[in-house]
């Protein structure tokens, strides 16, 4: 089975004879279908408001008249950005010239967004993704399925139906560490919003860590003054004062010249290290094989809506940072993995769930699913299959279940030993049947033989021999007395 999350599920597939890799966003069921809706609408809007663009996801196809549903989306070579940065070892392995070229390029792919009435409201890490054009690793901004668009006429005049667009402005969609602090308070996402999370990822690309956010004393890690202002216009809490993306977009442009590709240490800190509790997720990849139309499916590339599970979050860290967070909960790595098993990562999911139909409806709920998940019994939170009950029924009676395995197998014993003698049994059988055969074959042979012979006959037969041999005898001694004579 394909592993899933509670909202949907992110595929590369490799294209038939040659054809170029393609990306297809699955919905899990259908009550998340109108957010597979939404951001199909919200790409489609796009691409009709803005073809041609290199530095935005692009839309191929899609299918909602009948599962599986699912967004079929172009590749970008080397996945997001957390991927990319994973395979060339740390973000701190990239040169700030490059890492920076990619906020510019979010930034003014970010401003044509804008442009067209649409608040992305899920910028980050995780909505960028880097392509190879032009010889050069480019960045393109994806993930619109949270997206506002703030102008619905521009719909009606492109002909696209409005569906999935649903969803209140006001709604905490994105990972948190992005959210404006206006976002945080409850009011609607805006453009400003967008900025305030290009800036905080405009920090995360300087420092080299994905996993930590501007503190109180952010601006002692930024040593190049420039790029400290410039953070600063993104970040600051007045939204009204911050920067619009276009203004990033050239400001980030004319700095350009300035930075050293070769020694990016010399501009910031480029090796941060992260503590525990701001360590964030970074999506390993699943290998699997399946076909869907020319298509088959390679790669997991991530679980769309939500954060990977709690586990998989953790066996993607260093050892030291393993360590460090089991450490810290007086536990050894092991005994970490085995808490953040699949049932605690899917109850950790709903709570954070984008979609508030998909959250707990109070907290007794949560409640209730925690003392299940306490008590070895199958959590509301997660898919309720056949080997999952199963698996969940031998936790609970483990003791019962001991006790009927040992019986099983008495029986098993039992009766292995009984088939055993059986067989034994029907091949001695066997055998004395074959002897008693043999034995009455023979005994009718020498009846037969016995009966066959005549004692007349054999009488005649033996005085003849009697006669011969008196003959015979008495010839030889005349033979001998007539010998001695002559002598």
């Amino acid at each position: 089975m394909l592993s899933e999350n509670a909202v949907s599920q992110t595929w590369l597939a490799e294209g038939a004879e040659g054809a170029a890799p393609h990306v297809f966003r699955f919905c899990r069921n259908d009550s998340h279908l109108r957010l597979l809706q939404r951001e199909i609408t919200l790409m489609r809007y796009l691409r009709e408001s803005l073809a041609g663009r290199r530095d935005i996801a692009g839309i191929v196809d899609w299918q909602l008249d009948e599962p599986p549903y699912f967004l079929e989306m172009r590749y970008t070579a080397h996945g997001s950005l957390s991927e990319y940065a994973q395979s060339q070892g740390g973000l701190s392995q990239i040169a700030l010239a490059d890492r920076l070229r990619w906020v510019r390029e979010i930034a003014t792919a970010l401003a044509a967004v804008h442009a067209v009435s649409i608040v992305h409201r899920n910028v980050g890490a995780a909505s960028v993704f880097l392509d190879t054009l032009d010889d050069h690793v480019c960045a393109k901004l994806g993930e619109f399925g949270f997206g506002e668009l703030t102008d619905r006429a521009r719909l009606e005049a492109l002909k696209i139906t409005a569906m999935g667009l649903t969803l209140a402005g006001s709604e905490k969609f994105g990972e948190q560490m992005y959210l404006a602090p206006e976002r945080l308070i409850g009011q609607t996402a805006t453009t400003a919003s967008d900025v305030y999370a290009l800036g905080v990822l405009l920090y995360q690309l300087i420092i080299g860590d994905l996993a930590r956010v501007p503190s109180a004393d952010w601006e002692s890690r930024i040593q190049s003054a420039p790029l400290r202002a410039l953070i600063a216009a993104c970040i600051q809490p007045d939204a009204e004062q911050r920067l619009t993306a276009q203004a990033l977009s050239e400001q980030l442009t004319a700095f350009e010249p300035y930075i050293d590709v070769e020694t990016p240490a010399s501009v910031v800190d480029a090796k941060p290290s992260a503590t525990p509790d701001e360590i964030s997720a970074r999506v390993p990849a699943v290998m699997l094989g399946q076909a869907i139309g020319p298509y088959r499916l390679m790669d997991k590339l991530g679980e769309g809506g939500m954060g990977p599970p709690l586990l998989k979050r953790f066996i993607s860290l260093t050892v030291t940072e393993e360590s460090a967070i089991s450490g810290r909960r007086k536990m050894t790595v092991a005994q970490m993995k085995q808490t953040l098993g699949s049932d605690l990562s899917w109850i950790v999911a709903k709570c954070i769930a984008r979609d508030p139909n998909e959250r707990y409806a109070s907290v007794l709920e949560l409640e209730k699913d925690l003392q299940r998940w306490l008590d070895n019994r199958p959590v509301e939170a997660r898919p309720a299959t056949f080997s999952y009950r199963l698996r969940k029924m031998v936790r609970r009676n483990r003791g019962s279940v001991v006790l009927g395995g040992m019986v099983t197998l008495a029986l098993l014993i039992t009766t292995a030993a009984a088939i055993f003698g059986y067989v034994r049994a029907e091949r001695a059988l066997t055998h004395a049947n074959i002897a008693a055969n043999e034995a009455t074959l023979a005994s009718e042979f020498q009846v037969k033989q016995i009966e066959s012979m005549s004692p007349h006959a054999m009488g005649a037969g033996l005085r003849q021999s009697l006669l011969e041999a008196v003959a015979h005898r008495l010839s030889e001694r005349k033979f001998n007395a007539d010998a001695a004579q002559n002598t």
